[in-house]
């Protein structure tokens, strides 16, 4: 075995960097199913753990208002089946708005920060991507899903499914949430650390709406769900 391909959902560099220590390399991809459904990947002898890599030949990428990664050519859909309204929306000149914010390297490797839809501004004016700090809150041992909050708001907070293990153990759970705190907090800029945190007793499920089938959860419907937590949590 010389290689993993990875997508569907953002790798953990700490991950990728674990199966490279056993010899194993992982190549990293991004792609749409508007887009056929691949836009870039990392290639052997040339990977970026923290990246998708570069655009595959043929394939022009570029960076749209808010640093939405938007890209053009032959791998791009004709349109969505009789939504002619949605179809103009997301292909505009030929260029397929992604609707996920990116960066791209001087030599053209692409790093996904999240999604537009999903940025928080918080009451400072700060844009924060909540898909990296919820990706190293899920990396805690301790934590199953993890949806990050603070649209408005002056400091972050996050909606935290525990594991199994964590449930059930004879541990306080408000110092485990403070042990997740501190570790994910580590090294981050006052502005991108979560301050507080709501446990949440139902993990989120296809069967009660908070998941998708891929098993990314829907965040709008949980801070939707918890909203009255969430204004108790910053009173």
């Amino acid at each position: 075995l010389r290689y993993f391909i990875s997508g569907g959902a953002a790798l953990n560099p700490e991950i990728a960097r674990f199966f490279t220590s056993l010899g194993i390399g992982i190549l990293q991809g991004y792609g749409q199913t508007e887009a056929s459904p691949v836009i870039s990947v990392n290639r052997p002898g040339q990977v970026r753990m923290e990246t998708v890599g570069p655009p595959l030949p043929g394939v022009e990428v570029k960076l749209g208002p808010e640093n939405e990664l938007l890209a053009r050519g032959d791998l791009v859909m004709q349109g969505y089946w009789n939504a002619p309204d949605e179809t103009a929306k997301t292909i505009q000149d030929g260029w397929l708005h992604t609707g996920d914010l990116a960066a791209i390297d001087a030599d053209g490797h692409i790093r996904i920060v999240g999604r537009v839809k999903d940025l928080i501004v918080n009451s400072g004016g700060e844009n924060i991507a909540p898909a990296p700090i919820e990706q190293d809150l899920v990396f805690h041992p301790d934590v199953e899903q993890a949806v990050l909050v603070g649209d408005g708001k002056p400091w972050l907070s996050a909606l935290l499914v525990l594991t199994e293990a964590a449930r059930e153990s004879a541990r306080d759970q408000a110092e485990t949430v403070r042990e997740i705190l501190r570790a994910t907090n580590a090294g981050k800029p006052a502005y991108l650390q979560v301050r507080k945190a709501i446990v949440l007793e139902t993990p989120c499920t296809m069967d009660n709406g908070l998941l998708t089938p891929t098993h990314k959860v829907k965040r709008q419907r949980v801070i939707e769900r918890h909203q009255q937590q969430i204004e108790d949590l910053y009173r």
